[in-house]
């Protein structure tokens, strides 16, 4: 048995963003689509349009952001809560 004593901030914090980034983009898409979609079936293309698209690079850069945070957060949570715990524990194998 091998015990999880920390979690390196900065790695899961990297990881926890890097996760939220896809989901953003998947979310910006869908806005961008289904916004074009209104647009064409009302009186045309409008600004709306433009800012609908433009969430294809705003929702995954604003969904990392708060990844990024998140997964900082929680990683120093987990290292508090583990020192005082002692972790969790798991099998390990080494290669």
């Amino acid at each position: 048995m091998a015990k999880l004593k920390s979690i390196g901030i900065v790695f899961l914090a990297k990881l926890i963003a890097l996760a939220f980034a896809g989901f953003g983009l998947v979310a910006g898409l869908l806005y961008a689509f289904v916004g074009l979609w209104a647009d064409l079936t009302s009186t045309g293309v409008n600004w709306g349009s433009l800012f609908a698209f433009g969430a294809i690079v705003g929702m995954p850069v604003l969904f990392a952001l708060v990844g990024f945070i998140l997964g900082a957060m929680s990683s120093v949570a987990y290292n508090l809560v583990s020192a005082k715990l002692g972790g969790i524990d798991m099998d390990a194998e080494s290669y």
